[in-house]
């Protein structure tokens, strides 16, 4: 099924959003994921550390494939952000759907969402560097040597407000892996009818900075290569992968199918799509990607579910 929507109106095809709120902080998390009502057990979500060729639907158990979702779980990170804007709209753009968290501005209460890592640059110009480290001064304060820019959705970062106080935390993958968290700087993309923005931070650890770049450029080749090969069957298997952090927990990959895309504004490749790939609170901002489609800086993030319809939905984005 194919449906058409003009902008203005489609938020009225809007159903519960997936931040994490946790009154507790950053202890209650692991009690959220435990007291999940959405999803008990989460025996649908499948621990980065453990991911594997056989977790693959039999007909997609394709090496290259699960490089992919590999790669894309080492650019995949969470984000926390601890306060409100007081600036948030009581309703999304054009409509009187109320907008996430509006009834929150101005609290200091810990979300979570999820993010991805889109670019990391080398940085020229003197930069004080905001990682842990420097921060905390737990070291003297260092020059910074990368930029990294992270996609998440509008709704989980809603200005430069709650940019400044956000943080990203990377490589989260089991429950004991060791804190690598940056401080986020300001939105530099922001788009709240698509749901997405692009914020940046910086670091001063070369190590890291390299290998980020590394992963970046694994993923890019990864996912060009998937695309010419799964571009004729992309509308008859449907195959959608999600990599996010349920409840501001460890990461974990959700595999599953995509059910029905719709048009915005008449456009071919402005497109807004439903899925069955299990999701949880915490997920919102990871990209989801749907194999045999490609995208560009306008990729889908995840926004919410219909939980009567046992749905999941994307924000907008372009596919080609």
């Amino acid at each position: 099924m194919f449906t058409s929507f003009h902008s203005k109106t489609m938020w009225q095809f809007l159903g519960d959003y997936e931040t994490q709120v946790s009154e507790g902080g950053e202890a209650d998390l692991d009690g959220h994921y435990t007291r999940c009502a959405k999803n008990p057990g989460h025996k649908h979500f499948i621990p980065v550390d453990t991911f594997s060729l056989e977790d693959l639907p039999v007909s997609y158990r394709d090496p290259c494939l699960s490089d992919l979702i590999k790669a894309t779980a080492g650019l995949t990170v969470r984000v926390s952000v601890p306060m409100t804007s007081s600036d948030r709209p009581a309703f999304w753009p054009s409509s009187h759907v109320p907008y996430p968290f509006y009834s929150r501005r101005g609290s200091c209460v810990l979300r979570t969402g999820t993010g991805r890592v889109m670019e990391v640059n080398k940085i020229k110009a003197s930069t004080q560097c905001t990682c842990q480290k420097c921060v905390t001064k737990l070291q003297t304060p260092k020059k910074a040597q990368w930029e990294l820019l992270i996609m998440s959705a509008a709704h989980v970062v809603y200005d430069d407000t709650e940019s400044k106080h956000t943080s990203i935390r990377l490589f989260y993958d089991r429950k004991e892996s060791p804190d690598v968290i940056l401080h986020t700087d300001s939105i530099v993309n922001l788009n709240i009818e698509e749901d997405r923005c692009m914020f940046k931070c910086v670091t001063c650890d070369k190590k890291l900075g390299d290998k980020l770049k590394r992963n970046l450029k694994h993923w890019e080749s990864l996912w060009f290569s998937i695309d010419q090969k799964y571009r004729e069957s992309k509308d008859v298997h449907k195959l959608s992968f999600i990599v996010s952090h349920p409840h501001g927990c460890r990461k974990m990959v959700s595999i599953g199918q995509w059910v029905d895309k719709q048009h915005v504004d008449l456009s071919e490749d402005l497109l807004k799509f439903t899925y069955r790939t299990c999701t949880c609170p915490g997920s919102s901002g990871a990209q989801v990607y749907f194999v045999g489609y490609i995208g560009g800086f306008r990729e889908h993030v995840h926004s919410g579910s219909f939980s009567s319809e046992g749905l999941n939905f994307s924000g907008i984005g372009i596919v080609f």
